[in-house]
């Protein structure tokens, strides 16, 4: 196989061409973050004027709410831009050409990226404007953390490409459900220990847990937990490994039994 990058670009840009002329990818990009961080921003200093949580609370809540969109954007930019090519009809065309399919997840990869960086741009702006508070005032752990959850966005995301393509557009509903069906073991919004004991078993597989909590404690005390970090990105290496491996294999099935049922 003759990787070549000229074709990833050629994949990026006929995404970025049509991205940059879709008012609803800009308005989806403003709206969510924008949304999550007021609702939460909002509750967390409530919480701490009325039940007198330490002012932590608050920016723990705006940092881990920041973090969640990068999750979140990585793992629906590889999964949409699957079914964009599904609901266009265009998959069979796409993929008749020299194009690999390692080059197509390089490209998907480097979209989600530029996804998530333009999301953390606008989610930082909005943080300064409502709460007047700098992300990066948080240290060093961000850029550990951003890592994480960039990769466990980029599992989900190839775990639902490997459903679509198996099942084609009518799993598409698994790109918007699958990413908040992690939500509740992650450890955004409270403690893993707040969980019953099954959740807190399911969690503690969870590489975003080991994440945020390791975000919070670096807010909480200014000290970062490696441990936490190490144990997240092993985790992260295993799963992206497994969750590619696995695309790669349900689309040779499909593409073999031939992919325009899948349109």
């Amino acid at each position: 196989m003759n990787f070549s990058w000229i074709r990833v670009y050629a994949v990026i840009s006929r995404h970025l061409y049509v991205a940059l002329r879709d008012v609803r990818a800009f308005s989806q990009d403003f709206f969510w973050p924008l949304m999550d961080l007021s609702l939460w921003g909002y509750m967390a200093q409530y919480s701490c004027k009325t039940y007198g949580m330490p002012s932590s609370y608050v920016y723990s809540m705006l940092a881990c709410v920041s973090l969640w969109q990068i999750f979140l954007r990585s793992s629906l930019e590889v999964s949409v831009s699957m079914l964009d090519e599904i609901w266009e009809k265009n998959l069979v065309n796409f993929f008749a050409g020299p194009l690999y399919l390692i080059e197509w997840v390089a490209a998907c990869s480097l979209l989600a990226l530029i996804r998530t960086i333009t999301t953390m741009i606008i989610a930082i702006i909005i943080i300064k404007l409502l709460f007047s508070w700098m992300l990066f005032s948080v240290g060093m752990v961000l850029i550990p953390c951003a890592l994480n959850l960039f990769l466990s966005g980029l599992t989900i995301g190839f775990l639902i490409t490997a459903l679509l393509s198996l099942f084609g557009k009518k799993a598409d509903a698994f790109a918007w459900m699958m990413g908040w069906m992690c939500a509740p073991f992650s450890s955004i919004y409270y403690p893993a220990a707040a969980l019953p004991a099954w959740m807190n078993s399911v969690a503690n597989w969870m590489p975003m847990m080991y994440t945020f909590d390791a975000l919070k404690q670096a807010i909480a005390d200014g000290g970062i937990n490696w441990n936490f970090l190490g144990i997240a990105f092993g985790l992260n290496c295993i799963y992206l490994t497994g969750a590619i491996l696995l695309f790669l294999i349900c689309f040779e099935q499909s593409r073999k039994r031939g992919l325009s049922r899948l349109e």
